[in-house]
């Protein structure tokens, strides 16, 4: 089972697109992702004709199965959307890097007991409040309604190209980020 990906996200974890079905359609329309793709989930799809305009590999030379049996890796690239959800959801990679205070970069200290929607953290060090999506998770961590799930990809492997997180903030209006679990 393939479970590096990287994952894409409202910036602001009470937002959400209007729909799934209007983000399915934006993420057609954009190239990202193509036919259905069945063994993936209600909302998997096979990458699209720009799929690799859209998100960018880094390294010298990245090779990625786009179809599976296209390498001797089980792995291939699939994107993948969770349905709207009424409230965000916390997601964390299974190596997460220490959160930080966005002011003083301190460590923050048990804000695993806060990890609810609206759950503020007091830093020890400069006592400002920080709501838990604003702690500096160094990209391995997520918090949101709606999560753009894109399957084969290693923390830190790759990237969304600029246009892709442009074209979300206008079909959606909501500015989007990006994580890696």
């Amino acid at each position: 089972m393939i479970s590096h990906r990287l994952v894409l996200h409202p910036s602001d974890p009470m937002t959400a697109p209007q729909s799934t079905q209007a983000l399915v359609q934006g993420l057609a329309l954009s190239g990202l992702i193509g036919d259905v793709y069945p063994q993936g989930g209600e909302y998997a799809f096979f990458s699209g004709a720009e799929f690799l305009q859209l998100i960018s590999f880094l390294g010298c030379s990245p090779h990625m199965a786009l179809l599976p049996g296209e390498s001797e890796d089980p792995g291939f690239c699939y994107v993948s959307l969770t349905a709207i959800k009424a409230w965000p959801k916390f997601i964390l990679g299974q190596h997460p890097a220490t959160s930080r205070c966005p002011n003083c970069s301190s460590p923050a200290v048990d804000w695993q007991n806060n990890m609810d929607p609206g759950s503020i953290h007091v830093c020890t060090s400069c006592e400002i409040k920080s709501p838990i999506h604003a702690l500096n998770w160094k990209r391995s961590a997520g918090y949101g309604r709606v999560f753009i799930e894109i399957y084969g990809v290693h923390p830190h492997e790759a990237v969304p190209a600029d246009h892709l997180l442009e074209s979300l903030h206008t079909a959606h209006g909501i500015a989007w980020d990006y994580c890696y679990l």
